[in-house]
């Protein structure tokens, strides 16, 4: 059995990455935690879990990737955030599984759970989207 994230992140990487926009800047993406020098707004692909499933014959997986949309600046509100949420739905969903390399397939997407964040403070402008992914993966 091979680590499904060795393959499914790399997927969401292309999917996502010059495709999400904000005021015509695309977002950067980072994989679990963002450099501590980043100024603007980024996607983070964060908290990801996977469990084997009941398979004859195959290893099937179900997988959750938590998607954290970071949006800071001088902006009151979730618009932006729920913005470039909306971009990411509509590259990775049902009718669009992200494309492993060839030792995997992703049997189905859903989405499990979107829930917005807003900073700690009224002076922290800092406003998120997550949205939790599911996804059903069969290894090759």
């Amino acid at each position: 059995m091979k680590l499904i994230w060795n393959y499914l992140i790399p997927a969401y990487f292309t999917e996502l990455d010059g495709n999400i926009l904000i005021d015509g800047d695309a977002l950067p993406i980072y994989d679990g935690e963002a450099p501590p020098d980043v100024q603007g707004s980024y996607i983070l692909l964060g908290d990801r879990t996977s469990t084997q499933t009941q398979a004859k014959g195959k290893f099937t997986s179900e997988c959750t990737l938590l998607v954290d949309v970071v949006i800071k600046g001088p902006n009151f509100g979730f618009k932006d955030s729920e913005d470039a949420a909306e971009q990411i739905m509509q590259l990775i969903n049902s009718d669009n599984n992200p494309i492993c390399a060839s030792s995997f397939q992703v049997v189905t997407t859903s989405i499990q759970s979107t829930n917005n964040l807003n900073g700690l403070n009224p002076t922290d402008n800092i406003f998120r989207t997550l949205i939790r992914f599911r996804h059903l993966v069969n290894q090759i």
